[in-house]
């Protein structure tokens, strides 16, 4: 296959490539033109896009090590010239960039300095869609790699390949987002496909389904189907769950058949249904929409997150928690959800990996620990708070794992990212490491096409893996004490489109887990028939399901913490 374009998690200062001349760019303002850094286009040539996800540091990545002002302003955190790889009399290479210098020595690397744009923003959601779609002045429905491709095979024409360009990872990045060439995401090469089922029969089935579909045809699964609704079948005529494959809650409605795992758990009264949940005057931007959920505000931006603002309260400026590890977020980014103004809040992407990256030798390790372990009394309280955030980075890995060495899981996960996070989530929660709130991520559900396969895989990985989850802690006695909570930015609309899939929508139902909550169904399902353009209307405030988890299970008052009182539903 001939691949185009790849995107792993989107964008870096380097241009990598045989053909990349040598080449240090200064942007100033926009005014200077760049030299070029490359060859000339040809059809063959392949882009390779970096994301270097959370805001990564310049500074510290090309050093300008003969500046006295960023030794000055750094005090603790800038590097020594000496153990600088210099490009020339002024900048050099991070020591950790070693392979990057190579190449660089090669005249393969050529870095572009002073990127960015007038106006910058400051927010991760926003400052991504700018960079992403690359539109700092309004917002983009399509990525800037979606608009190209959307220009080089034009509506009626196809990529040579399937795979012209791909994500890889389980969430496709904005600037892959086209209005009609499909884009898949993929999360593992073993695991990427159409989630049949194990036996022949299914394979087959699937085969037939799939391999005899007419054009227009719309492949699509519902999480909530809709068995006796007569709109439902209409609206989506050649996707919609036969009755009897459904999962039935009630004579209504039901679970997609992938939800097995998760309906096991609603059968033990341990699963509350929440249907019909958004907000007034929603938001179909990922980024946007994602930063509303995350921070309980569609009117107006907030700084830090609806979770972050619940730790601030609970440790107000001046204490401290039990445990670092009191609120985790399971990735190599914080979201927005967890951003508060004074409680640390760690990003754990692995284990195994979590702690301060002092260097190999025994010699750097020593250095670090004397850097970070000698602040003095009485020095700038800013660079207290510098060095403390730094020996907890330098000292929280190695008592991370010692903590959850004490926890043994009793419960066998899938080799998925989603179950593997889970199975970390089970140690962090029921270890000494005592973490009362974690954030874990799945995705993507962004399914604009070939929506079945996509969804059935990750409702698969949901379902099992909270089973999973909850068998692991039913086994330590910790499954009445820990709750979990779902959410996604938005829904889809109703109707199918043409490219077996589903576009932004608004409402959606939410999950809220464990041996506390009063399984159920809270709330009626959205008409499907009076709709808001196409979209299903909202009739549960998602802030009424924050305020009823941080006032009935976090023991708070959610009005300081939401900005206002939301009516609480009984799901506990």
């Amino acid at each position: 296959m001939q691949r185009k374009t790849f995107v792993t998690s989107a964008l870096s200062v380097a241009f990598l490539g045989g053909n990349a001349r040598v080449a240090l760019a200064q942007v100033a303002g926009g005014a200077a033109p760049l030299p070029s850094f490359g060859t000339s286009a040809a059809p063959d040539n392949v882009l390779v896009v970096i994301q270097m996800g959370g805001g990564n540091d310049g500074l510290n990545t090309i050093v300008p090590y003969s500046d006295d002002a960023y030794h000055r302003v750094r005090p603790t955190v800038a590097l020594a010239p000496s153990s600088v790889l210099k490009l020339n009399d002024r900048i050099g290479f991070n020591p950790a960039l070693k392979g990057l210098h190579a190449l660089y020595q090669e005249g393969q690397v050529a870095v572009v300095q002073g990127v960015g744009y007038p106006s910058p923003n400051r927010s991760h959601f926003e400052a991504t869609q700018i960079w992403e779609t690359a539109s700092p002045d309004r917002p983009q429905q399509y990525g800037w790699l979606g608009r190209y491709l959307d220009r080089r095979y034009p509506a009626g024409t196809k990529a040579p390949s399937l795979f012209e360009a791909v994500s890889l990872g389980d969430t496709l990045p904005a600037a892959l987002v086209a209005s009609h060439v499909e884009v898949p995401a993929i999360g593992a090469l073993g695991a990427f496909g159409y989630n049949a089922g194990r036996d022949l029969a299914s394979k087959q089935s699937a085969g037939v389904l799939y391999d005899g579909a007419k054009a227009g045809q719309s492949p699509y699964l519902a999480m909530i189907a809709q068995t006796a609704r007569d709109a439902y079948h209409r609206v989506r005529p050649t996707v919609a769950l036969a009755p009897s494959s459904v999962l039935k809650l009630n004579d209504r409605i039901g679970f997609n058949p992938a939800l097995k795992g998760l309906h096991a758990l609603y059968q033990e009264g341990q699963v509350a249904v929440v249907q019909g949940v958004g907000y007034p005057s929603p938001n179909r931007s990922h980024f946007e929409a994602t930063q509303i959920w995350e921070t309980a505000s569609p009117d107006r931006p907030q700084q830090y997150g609806w979770l972050g603002r619940y730790l601030d309260r609970r440790y107000p400026a001046g204490t401290k928690a039990p445990s670092l590890f009191e609120a985790v977020s399971l990735g190599d980014a914080l979201p927005a959800a967890l951003v508060a103004s004074h409680v640390e809040v760690p990003a754990i992407g692995a284990l195994g990996a979590f702690g301060y990256n002092a260097g190999r030798d025994l010699a750097s390790k020593q250095s670090a620990g004397v850097l970070y372990d000698g602040a003095k009394a009485g020095q700038s309280p800013y660079l207290a708070m510098i060095a403390q955030t730094a020996r907890d980075a330098y000292h929280g890995g190695d008592q991370l794992r010692a903590q959850t060495a004490t926890f043994t899981n009793k419960a066998s996960y899938a080799q998925n990212g989603f179950a593997q996070q889970l199975a970390l989530a089970a140690r962090l929660i029921g270890s000494s490491a005592g973490s009362k709130i974690v954030f874990v991520s799945i995705g993507s559900f962004d399914t604009h096409a070939g929506q079945r396969a996509q969804q059935d895989r990750l409702l698969g990985y949901l379902g099992d893996g909270l089973a999973a989850f909850y068998g692991d802690l039913a086994a330590h006695g910790l499954d009445k004490k820990v709750m979990t909570m779902t959410f996604s930015e938005f829904g889809r609309r109703v109707a199918q489109n043409a490219s077996n899939g589903t576009d932004h929508g608004t409402a959606m139902p939410l999950f809220v887990i464990g041996g506390g909550v009063k399984g159920g169904i809270y709330g009626d399902h959205p008409s499907l028939t009076d709709l808001d353009h196409g979209d299903l209307k909202y009739a549960t405030d998602f802030r009424s399901v924050y305020a009823t988890v941080i006032e009935r299970w976090l023991g708070r008052d959610p009005a300081p913490v939401l900005g206002g009182a939301y009516p609480s539903i009984a799901f506990v």
